[in-house]
């Protein structure tokens, strides 16, 4: 299934394979917490953000599916996450939603739109713990 492809290879830090299924078109949209982007930016900022993330990991609580045809399928991801960067600053990210439209075309399964939403609040370092 795509969609672990993504997640797979997003939590792997390897982010040409987590961002090979994102179709290279003029069709695309990604939309990111209200910030509307094209192909070409999607994968501007993603690589930012795997330059920056040391490790991630996510966890599904739904995933829905809707079949709009053979060709046209939209998903629902729900779920939650952890990120942790190079600077080891953490972060909970949690929701996390996501809506991915796939399209097939050459019996590969492409994204043609996203649209993600996701709370990130940073984990606080327990002061009363002893180093």
């Amino acid at each position: 299934m795509v969609i672990n492809q993504i997640i797979e290879n997003s939590e792997a830090g390897n982010f040409e394979k987590a961002t090979e299924p994102y179709l290279n078109s003029p069709e695309f949209i990604a939309i990111s917490n209200g910030v509307v982007a094209d192909y070409t930016g999607y994968i501007k900022s993603n690589k930012e953000y795997f330059d920056a993330v040391d490790h991630q990991t996510y966890n599904e609580t739904d995933i829905l599916f809707t079949y709009i045809d053979k060709k046209n399928v939209i998903m629902t991801y729900i779920g939650t996450g952890h990120a942790t960067f190079k600077d080891k600053q953490q972060f909970k990210i949690d929701p996390f939603a996501a809506t991915l439209v796939f399209k097939k075309i050459d019996d590969s399964w492409k994204v043609t739109y996203s649209n993600e939403f996701a709370t990130i609040t940073p984990v606080a370092e327990d002061s009363t713990t002893t180093k």
